[in-house]
């Protein structure tokens, strides 16, 4: 349906303007629909000048950024037969 709109509305500017206006309205009314289903308040958006970045003082980041993390080493691959063995053994004691 959005798409149908988005085509008509490359042909005229006044067709734009109105359909955003209706766009606008029936945001409006989900925002209500939601807040009475849900029961909770619903944030309106608001725009102004962004905060300044918060950063968590415990968080550790490495120096550069070229360096990561050293990959874990993974155990080396037991043969079946060894692991038979090694369960029987713990079976036993």
């Amino acid at each position: 349906m959005l798409e149908a709109v988005a085509d008509q509305v490359e042909a005229s500017g006044e067709l734009a303007k109105h359909i955003g206006e209706n766009l606008g309205v029936i945001a409006a009314h989900q925002r209500v629909l939601l807040q009475r289903v849900t029961g909770l308040p619903v944030r309106t958006r608001s725009q102004s000048a962004p905060g300044k970045p918060w950063v968590n003082a415990q968080l550790q980041l490495p120096a550069s950024p070229r360096a990561r993390p050293q990959p874990v080493q993974q155990a080396k691959p037991v043969k079946r037969a060894e692991a038979k063995r090694e369960g029987a053994a713990r079976g036993r004691r």
